[in-house]
């Protein structure tokens, strides 16, 4: 996989930028899967080919913002598995993947999580209400010709009628 198929594929949202792939990675799932990691700036991926010879694109498997990761971790001495933690609209899931270079893949992923900003939600605690100015037929009248949505003829006519 090369990073020019990710961006072609449409998976990644707008302002989001790749910042690392890996290959030949295992994840199981109600079935085994193989597939790539995808480590952008605002979340993970596992991302698969589709079945097929002739299929092309990516299908996501899994995905979660680096918000939702609460923790990553490598299990087994011989065959080396990543077990990383997440929490979604409060369930905890565990997903495990199996791959080569292990170690490294993991310190990747807290690295891309601990440069993650989440970002800022503003809202408003104070509301003020001010009194509106009610205004005269005429100062409408004047305030509609300068935004030129009435001719000076209109103008003089509907003045004359007030």
């Amino acid at each position: 996989m090369n990073t020019a198929e990710v961006y072609r594929s449409g998976i990644l949202s707008k302002g989001e930028e790749l910042a690392e792939h890996s290959k030949g990675i295992y994840y199981q799932h109600k079935r085994k899967h193989r597939g790539f990691i995808v480590l952008t700036n605002k979340r993970f991926l596992f991302l698969a080919k589709p079945p097929g010879r002739r299929a092309k694109g990516l299908n996501v498997k899994q995905s979660y913002s680096w918000g939702e990761l609460m923790s990553v971790s490598t299990v087994g001495l011989v065959h080396k598995k990543l077990n990383l933690t997440t929490k979604k609209d409060n369930n905890i899931e565990t997903d495990v993947f199996s791959c080569d270079r292990v170690d490294i893949i993991a310190q990747k992923i807290v690295e891309s999580r601990d440069n993650y900003v989440e970002p800022e939600v503003v809202e408003a605690k104070t509301v003020i209400i001010e009194e509106a100015s009610k205004d005269t037929a005429s100062e409408i009248l004047q305030k509609r010709l300068a935004r030129g949505e009435i001719t000076l003829e209109e103008f003089h006519q509907k003045i004359q009628r007030t």
